[in-house]
């Protein structure tokens, strides 16, 4: 029973150690301690809703959700999006299942609305699918 024991402390020494070695290094060498920088910008994630009485429909409505908020048009999207707080985070993993007449579906269209957050100081991050 005492090797048992004896290695259980030695492995509870060796994450002490490993842990505290690192944090109060600065302090006895008489440096401050490092701030961790901590990100406040928000991040959000987008998703996209067809109107269920458009399913049928030639030509399906869409709607882009942030949250609990909705954005009837993409031109309405970047109006919103345009006063997020700079340094923001727009997420967007669309899947690869389709339906049909999907909103941002062109590269030119991806490309543009990439071109508009850069702009207001949002990352647009695209989550491809596959």
């Amino acid at each position: 029973m005492p090797p048992r024991s004896l290695s259980l402390r030695r492995l509870a020494a060796g994450l002490l150690l490993g842990v505290l070695t690192p944090a109060l290094t600065p302090i006895f060498a008489g440096e401050p301690a490092a701030t961790p920088v901590v990100s406040t910008a928000p991040a959000y994630t987008m998703s996209i809703a067809c109107f269920s009485d458009t399913l049928s429909s030639e030509k399906r409505e869409w709607i882009f959700v942030l949250g609990g908020v909705a954005f009837r048009s993409l031109d309405a999207l970047k109006e919103g999006v345009s006063h997020f707080p700079k340094g923001s985070t727009l997420t967007w993993a669309p899947g690869c299942k389709r339906i049909g007449g999907e909103p941002l579906e062109t590269e030119a269209e991806l490309k543009a609305f990439a071109e508009h957050c850069a702009a207001h100081g949002i990352k647009f991050v695209l989550v491809p699918s596959g």
